[in-house]
């Protein structure tokens, strides 16, 4: 099994797309019902609004506001790193049960 290296704005963006593909999708059939769906593109927005936080903190920190301090900028972009391998995480198991159910004999 070989094991994709991926970025955070290659994640996003493959998530953002998903999300887009699955809102689009709503008007035809699907295989879940509107909470799972609603709950994926949920998801997908707080793993985008917590990278978005943290690159704010980050630029707030850089431009010496005072409003943010460095504890505050790393404490937001630690929640982020964790959030962003959490997600990789979950894709990486989703594509291997994918793989070993798409290998099963029928």
């Amino acid at each position: 099994m070989s094991i994709m290296e991926i970025t955070n704005a290659s994640m996003l963006m493959t998530m953002d797309r998903l999300a887009t593909e699955a809102s689009r999708s709503n008007n035809h059939e699907n295989r879940f019902d509107h909470g799972q769906d609603n709950a994926f593109i949920n998801t997908i927005n707080k793993l985008d609004e917590s990278q978005k936080v943290a690159l704010q903190a980050k630029k707030d920190v850089i431009e010496h506001k005072p409003n943010v301090s460095v504890a505050d900028m790393l404490l937001k972009s630690s929640e982020a790193q964790i959030s962003m391998a959490t997600a990789i995480e979950i894709r990486n198991k989703m594509l291997e049960a994918y793989t070993s159910l798409s290998n099963m004999p029928i």
